[in-house]
Formats: structure tokens, sequence, C-alpha cells
């Protein structure tokens, strides 16, 4: 049936306060490591790759790494025999091997190396990489994957302490090659540090650079490669301001004034809004992608002139200690738990399997030698219910996939999401991103999902989750995506469907309502819905705005009921 102009829903609210952050976010126990974690990944297998100093948490990577694990809480140092200094290198995933790829150094003077070493994600030995050093040294470069398997990196500072300007592309068959079209010569005026990085739908390579406005396109499919600039960047930005792509085109920049915006990188002309304040300056910031599409803000500081005068973000005083939650689909941004210690220059932040949010380092140099981490729970890991499981899914897929996973229970399933793992280091994740994937519940137990194309979902280590009502996301099926199979397994393809959907997927909704301080109780909350909705998802946000927690609902307009489908 066809609704009338309008209609009323009526829908009881059971929660007066949704879901809180508390006092106890943050895990009691600050936990010790081998190193300052200036670097740090997910690899397959689930533990974290870090580096980025000696053992006595003093600069200079030296031939000290450490793989820790966020199940047992156990770390090993490790040391390297390729004579290396890793610190400040950047790093990305190589999808031919599983291995990670680390790239330039520091050759002592505080400049750049050629070097090229891998980290073998199964015996965990960091080698020199048999296909050679790049053409370029570099110091403080930015990587990223290519849809074809292949790593881009452009930046950094050279053996002589200029910028590295032309951009190079690493292929696991040929190795290095420069892109002598796509030289670009702005990076000359400091803006050679860890430049922000993406790649975006249409396969292209977009470049912000942090020092001025402009904003670059980089072509590499002709041989030689092709720059130009397509925009500019409405404000200033410090270069250990943050940034991360969180959903596809899209890029959070935090800027120099605690404003944080949101940039549109798919089209030939960037687009930009300024969404949100988190209320001061906070660089050397750590942003973590959600398993629900959120974006955790952990550490940093409110000062960009340190008390010597320098501008490293290294002030102790200045600290920002407490997480801040952006949320893409409201802009609102929630303040949660203050953390121990101070995380300045040299942290990182990155999401963990298991939903919860890594926050380490900071130091060298610094106040402080943060040779260890702490852990943030997220408000979904405090409630109550019972966590939806993934039991079984494939260990590794190809981009466009269509396949099939099992769960605990598929009617409870109301989102699943992918969080490809990127390497953290100095405010930037080049290579991380969040996707909300297309899925038909088959049966009470078994799910098909459709992968995003290749241009979006990027070759590399994914964490697949499925969310229920509540909100709460299973602890992460990690899955190669268009990648080697992972350590010790082979590519499964018995869940992995060899025909195209048969019913239309689970959509996201097509219209948000909010509602402002719900009644609680079980009292009625009347939302007017229009006709031209018959058919679409709505959904309905009730915000409390005494503790600023949001309960959602979905609401489907069929054609004979309306079926409330708590997300």
């Amino acid at each position: 049936m066809k609704f009338a102009d309008w209609f009323l829903v009526s829908l009881s609210v059971l929660l007066a306060v949704g879901p809180t952050f508390g006092d106890e976010g943050w895990e009691r126990n600050v936990q010790k490591l081998g190193v300052i974690p200036i670097h740090a990944m997910v690899v397959p297998g689930g533990k974290v790759f870090m580096y980025g100093t000696d053992d006595q948490g003093e600069q200079g990577g030296g031939l000290y790494y450490d793989i820790w694990d966020p199940v047992s809480g156990e770390h090993e140092l490790l040391k390297h025999k390729t004579k290396t200094n890793i610190f400040c290198t950047t790093l990305t995933m190589d999808p031919s091997t599983g291995n990670v790829l680390v790239m330039g150094g520091d050759n002592g003077d505080n400049d750049g190396v050629k070097d090229v070493l891998e980290f073998d994600s199964t015996t965990h030995e960091l080698r020199k990489h048999p296909l050679g050093e790049m053409h370029y040294a570099r110091w403080y470069g930015t990587s990223v994957n290519l849809p074809n398997g292949d790593v881009f990196v452009i930046g950094g500072r050279d053996e002589n302490g200029d910028a590295s300007v032309i951009p190079e592309v690493w292929s696991p068959d040929s190795g290095w090659r420069e892109l002598p079209g796509a030289e670009l010569l702005d990076l000359e005026r400091k803006n050679w540090w860890y430049p922000h990085t993406f790649v975006n739908s249409n396969g292209k390579i977009i470049v912000i650079l942090h020092r001025n406005t402009n904003v670059y396109q980089i072509d590499r499919t002709d041989g030689r490669g092709r720059v130009q600039k397509i925009g500019e960047k409405p404000f200033s930005s410090n270069k250990l301001g943050a940034s991360i792509m969180f959903d596809v085109d899209k890029v959070m920049i935090l800027d120099d004034d605690g404003g944080l915006w949101v940039v549109d990188i798919g089209s030939s002309e960037p687009s930009w809004d300024r969404v949100a304040k988190i209320k001061t300056l906070r660089i050397n910031a750590g942003l973590s992608l959600l398993p629900d599409g959120r974006v955790a803000i952990t550490g940093g500081t409110a000062s960009a002139v340190d008390k010597d005068g320098g501008s490293i973000g290294v002030d102790e005083d200045a600290a920002v200690k407490y997480v801040q939650i952006w949320d893409p689909r409201t802009n609102d941004v929630h303040k949660g738990p203050r953390q121990q210690l101070a995380r300045l220059y040299h942290s990182s932040g990155l999401i963990l399997p298991d939903g919860r949010v890594f926050s380490g380092g900071g130091g060298a140099p610094g106040p402080l030698v943060n040779t260890n981490y702490e852990l943030f729970d997220p408000e979904y890991l405090d409630i109550s219910a019972k966590r939806p499981e993934i039991l079984k899914a494939p260990s590794n897929i190809d981009a466009g996939d269509v396949f099939n996973i099992l769960v605990d229970d598929a009617d409870a399933v109301m989102k699943v999401t992918a969080t490809k793992s990127g390497g953290m280091t100095h405010s930037r994740n080049a290579d991380a991103r969040w996707l909300n994937l297309d899925f038909i519940v088959l049966t009470s137990k078994k799910i098909q999902v459709t992968a995003r194309e290749i241009n979006v979902m990027l070759p590399g280590l994914w964490m697949l989750n499925t969310i229920d009502a509540d909100g709460v996301p299973s602890v992460a099926h990690l899955m190669g995506v268009s990648m080697a199979p992972l350590p010790h397994s082979s590519k499964d393809t018995s869940l992995v469907e060899t025909l195209e959907p048969t019913a239309e997927p689970t959509k996201a909704p097509t219209e948000t309502r909010t509602v402002a301080d719900y009644p609680a109780n079980g009292k009625d909350v009347d939302v007017d819905i229009d006709e031209d909705m018959d058919d679409d998802i709505v959904l309905l946000e009730f915000v409390n705005s005494s503790t600023g927690a949001v309960t959602t609902c979905s609401v489907m307009m069929a054609v004979a009921l309306v079926s409330p489908l708590l997300m």
C-alpha cells in the first residue's frame, strides 16, 4: 500500500540514556613495551608490529622492534641485523606476501636513506628486502597501497636534507620505479613531512599538503606519472595535524583551531566542510576507526609551540588526555575519560581486532619516555549483552567477491563493516579506511556479504565485523583482500560465491531524523514520515543532550507494514 501524505510512527524507547562513557573506559594499568611505538600496524595473525626507538626509548630505531599480542598482552623485543636506522620511516603491507615494507629511515643526521626492509608476518624476521632500495632517500615519507597491488611512496627528506620531490612506485614483480612526470616541487617548502596521501574511488592518488593549501592528484598509470593541482585546502594545518579516511572518498583532517574538516576527494575538485569543533588544537593526536564507523581521537597536545621554543608538540602541560569520539553520521563529538599518561610527539593510536583502542608511545624527544601503552574500551564494550560472533568466514577474498559468513545469530546483525589495517605514525594512517558492506540474511546463521570494488576495498588486511542492535561489534575476523593467503592458511573459497547476489542487499538508511531529549520509560515518540519514503529505510536518532548518548533505530517502510530494525 501507499502511505498518505504523512503518518505517525510510534516507537517505545526503553533506554533513557543509552551507552555512555564511564570513568573506567581506560583500562587501569599502563603496560610496558620494549620500544616507543612511533610506528604500529596490526599484521596477519592479529599481533601488532611496532618500532621507532632503541630499547631505552632513545632516538634511533637502531636494531630494535617489538611484537605485541593484544590477546595475551605479552610483547617480544627483537633485534635485526640490517644496520638500518628505522627511526621515522614509513610502512605499508605488501599484498603479494602479507609482509610489511619498511621504507626509508634516518642516516644518523636526521636525513633520509634509500633502504627498504621487509618484516615477515609469519617468522617476525626483519630483513633487507630482496628487490633492493628506493631511487631516493626518504625520512618522514608517506606510503600507501594501490589498487593493482603496488605501493606508492612520496615525500620525506633526502640524504642532503632536501625534500624528495619525485614519488616512486614499488611493484612486487619488478621493484622500484620513479615517477619523474609527477615531480612535486611544493614538497620543497617544508611539505616533505609525511604528506597526507590517499587513494580515491577512481584509483587516483590525492596528496594534501599541510604547510600551504594546495591539493594535488597524481596519476601513475602512464609510466612516468602525472601530477596536477585540483584544489586548495581552506584552512591552515600543522605538520603534526591528524588525518584519516573514514568512508569512501571521505577524509577527516584536524585544523589549527580545533576544527574538524571533511574533504570529499572523489570528484575532480575536492569539496571541504567544517563539520565540528573539538574545542582546542590537538596536534600529535591518534585517529582510530571504530568498527561502527566512528573515529576515536586519542593523545596529542593543545600547544603547537613548546616551552623550549620548538614546534613538535612536547609540552606536557598542554597535553590532551581525554578521548573524543566523532560520529560522522551526526557530526557530534563526545568527550570521554582521560588516560593516565600524556601521549605527545611520537605517540600512536590503533583500532584492535577486539574493538579496543591502543594508545601508546610518546617521546624521543620529549619530557616522557613512553615505552608503554594504554587501552581504551569504547562504550560498546561496557554493554552487558553478549557480543555477536563470526563463527566462520573466508580467510581471503578478492575485491568485489560475494561471500558468506556464518554467525551465531544472523537476525541480530544490523551492520557488516570492514576496516583496513594500516601503518600508524606521526598522526597519519594513509592506508586505514572503513567500509559499510551490503549484506543479505540467508538463514538463521548465514549471511551473504558483498565486498566493494578494488579501488575502494584496496588490497591488504581487513578486519570484518558484524554489529548488533545495541551497536556492539563482534571481535573482528581478519581477512585478506586481493592479497596472498594469510599465514597458516590457504585461500578458503568454500564460502565465496561464484554468482551475483540473489536478493537485494541490505541498504544503508536513506534519510536521518533526529529526536533530541527523547522520553524514557517506554513513552512514545512521534516522528513524521513523508509519503515518498515508501520502501526506504529511515534512521531515527534519539539524542539525550545531557549525556550526549545516541540511540539509533532504523525503520524500514515496507508495502504492508513498518518493521523496526534497531541498528
